[in-house]
Formats: structure tokens, C-alpha cells, sequence
């Protein structure tokens, strides 16, 4: 019996041992955009399991700014009223497409920081915003060069909000859609395609990495920067 009753002791303690311990993590997340009127740095806490397991109730006290590395000038991030989400409410309009981008967020002990490069402006050329096209006449889209890219993003947003998007990464400046025309095009309707130029960052975070995040000083996070335009068509089937 107490051979038994010390095997099961041993057993208890081997178990607690193994039991993962938690470990908080501060966890950041921005995206600059030059045709955003303010940026946002959301910034929560990341636990460390087998599993990654969100703390979604965000973090307040953090402290939360940028430095454009070509001026120096310094924008500076206050909490809004939503928990962990810090707004630039002093500056509107201030991103600069290809300049280079500081993130800092301090946070009791921990002190994150990542950089980002933003990728130039620019526009789709064909079609133009607002075209009605016939169906057997959408073969492409065609956008000028964004300068300091890595990639560009493509997608289709259809009108029924629950097909699936199944968008395209190239590093050209033009989709051929003869191959994709019936998927994405399977209606008469108004069609929104968007197209982003993203920096090494986003593309490593969304592609590369499958949306796992970066190691950010002493925490966790993902700083990219990105621009993009938008077009409304209408495809007449």
C-alpha cells in the first residue's frame, strides 16, 4: 500500500513539473498606411503555451510613439477608449510613403521595437474606377509601380460577403484574370479589387511566417507598413 501510495506521489510531482508555466508577454501590432488619416499600435499581452492563447482585454499604460528617421520628428500615441488600442491624436496625415519608420512601446520592463520602410504610393490604371465592363472583356488589372516594395497584394471582393477571398501575391504590376475571370467574376454586379503594395514585413508576417509574429525587443508583434488603391467596377454577365 505504500509502495502504492509513493508511486502516485511521483507521479503528481513529475506531472507539475511538466506543466508549461505562463509566461506574459507585451505583444504590439501596427500597420502604417500614407492614405490612413491617423495610425493606430495595438497593444495587448501574448502567452506563452504549446499553443499560443490571446489575452484580448489589451494594455493600458503603455508608453507608445515613432520616430521618422529622416526629420527625427517624433509622434507620440495616447490610449483611446477602447483598452490597448493607442491612436497619434495630435497629427493626422503625417506617414510619408518611402520614409523610414521607429516603432517604441514601453511597457513596465519590457521594451519593443521594430522598423519599417514604407513602399511608395500608387494607382491602378486599368480598369478605372467606376467602369462598367462586359464579362468577356476583363482579362486584367493593371497598376503602376509602388517603389520600396516587396510585393503586391491582389484581391477581388466580391458582393456576397461570404465567398471566400482568394487573393494573388506577385511582384508584378499586372494580374492576367482570364485563368481566375469565373471565380471571381460569377455574377452581374459591383465588384471592389484592391490592390497593396506591402514591405518586407507584411509580406514575411502574412506569407512567410503564416501570421506568426516577430520578435520585437523584449516582446512580440508585427510592425509593417504598406499603401494600396481600391477601384468599384461593374461586370455585366
Amino acid at each position: 500500500m505504500r509502495n502504492k501510495f509513493f508511486f502516485f506521489l511521483i507521479l503528481i510531482l513529475s506531472c507539475a513539473e511538466k506543466e508549461p508555466k505562463k509566461e506574459s508577454i507585451t505583444f504590439a501590432y501596427c500597420i502604417l498606411n500614407p492614405r490612413f488619416k491617423n495610425q493606430i499600435v495595438i497593444v495587448d499581452s501574448l502567452y506563452g503555451f504549446t499553443e499560443e492563447i490571446r489575452d484580448t482585454s489589451g494594455i493600458s499604460g503603455a508608453n507608445v510613439f515613432i520616430l521618422e528617421e529622416e526629420t527625427g520628428e517624433t509622434t507620440y500615441f495616447r490610449e483611446s477608449d477602447r483598452k490597448g488600442v493607442y491612436r497619434d491624436t495630435m497629427r493626422e496625415e503625417w506617414v510619408k510613403p518611402l520614409f523610414t519608420y521607429q516603432l517604441f512601446v514601453i511597457f513596465h520592463s519590457d521594451t519593443l521595437w521594430g522598423r519599417t520602410k514604407v513602399p511608395d504610393t500608387f494607382s491602378i490604371t486599368f480598369p478605372k474606377d467606376f467602369d462598367t465592363i462586359p464579362f468577356s472583356d476583363i482579362d486584367s488589372v493593371i497598376w503602376r509601380k509602388s517603389l520600396g516594395r516587396k510585393v503586391y497584394f491582389f484581391a477581388v471582393i466580391h458582393p456576397d460577403t461570404t465567398k471566400p477571398l482568394i487573393p494573388i501575391v506577385t511582384k508584378d504590376t499586372f494580374v492576367a484574370l482570364s485563368r481566375y475571370r469565373n471565380f471571381y467574376f460569377d455574377t452581374t454586379a459591383n465588384y471592389i479589387i484592391k490592390v497593396g503594395a506591402w514591405d518586407e514585413n507584411r509580406y514575411r508576417y502574412m506569407v512567410m511566417k503564416n501570421y506568426e509574429p516577430d520578435t520585437l525587443g523584449e516582446g512580440l508583434g508585427h510592425f509593417s507598413s504598406q499603401t494600396e488603391d481600391t477601384i468599384s467596377i461593374y461586370i455585366r454577365k
